[in-house]
């Protein structure tokens, strides 16, 4: 008879401190698998979504396709302190929310959305100057291209939306 076990405590750290039985631990440890933590294993991410996408669809009856770009990039993005069980959590919520045969931004959560930011790859961060434009552009898309009222919204001139949007 075998069995696996797993645990995300220092097992060394407890038998010095005399919380773990050190003969239990080598009956235990005939063969050690170290797996590091999803934030470390980032191609991972993908096929995992993919695998638990395909795992919680036939529950919701829904006919749910895949990921959009945005969605897997806020996915690969995010540090997952929770490791594959918060993936996997994120991807159930995700098919119960979700509206539109892809999975979409809106229905990962919020906090997650939000955190992108602070996970970000040091190589993809972006200007303040493009992070305005960007957002400019947002306003004045939502809009329907009505400068006047994006101006509005912003609290800025025409002119400056102007300036904002011409920059390169």
């Amino acid at each position: 008879m075998r069995f696996i076990a797993a645990t995300n405590q220092d097992v060394k750290r407890l038998i010095s401190d005399g919380r773990f039985r050190e003969d239990l631990y080598y009956r235990l440890n005939v063969m050690e698998i170290d797996i590091p933590p999803l934030r470390e294993r980032i191609d991972d991410i993908k096929p995992l979504s993919a695998y638990f996408l395909q795992k919680h669809l036939p529950k919701s009856n829904k006919k749910i396709t895949g990921f959009t770009k945005e969605a897997m990039d806020i996915l690969m993005n995010y540090s997952f302190p929770g490791n594959v069980r918060e993936l996997e959590n994120i991807i159930e919520r995700a098919i119960i929310l979700e509206k539109t045969p892809m999975i979409t931004p809106e229905s990962i959560p919020q906090s997650i959305r939000l955190l992108q930011i602070e996970t970000l790859d040091p190589d993809k961060l972006k200007t303040a100057d493009e992070l305005i434009k960007e957002y400019a552009e947002k306003v004045l898309k939502m809009l329907g291209g009505n400068r006047s009222k994006a101006a509005e919204v912003l609290g800025i001139s025409r002119t400056s939306l102007w300036k904002i949007l011409k920059e390169e």
